[in-house]
């Protein structure tokens, strides 16, 4: 996937936890239920971009979640200058 950012300013990029698959209706057998799991392949997500977030700008969202979803590559941050 790619992505082009054209404003500047500072974007958090979460992905969900899973997203069930299920087979299209007019099967004549039914299809097994599966989930796709997503997450980034980095080391960090950017997280000197998120500590430099003031905590009145975070969305009310508290830093500890925001770091378990970077600790889990589930959330990226990115800084457009």
């Amino acid at each position: 996937m790619g992505m082009v950012l054209k404003q500047p300013g500072t974007f958090s990029l979460e992905v969900p936890n899973s997203v069930d698959v299920r087979g299209c209706l007019n099967r004549a057998a039914p299809f097994p239920l599966s989930s796709l799991e997503f997450s980034f392949a980095i080391t960090d997500g950017n997280r000197d971009v998120l500590a430099a977030i003031p905590p009145a700008q975070r969305a009310g969202i508290p830093f500890e979640r925001l770091e378990e979803l970077l600790a889990s590559k589930k959330l990226l941050m990115v800084k457009v200058e």
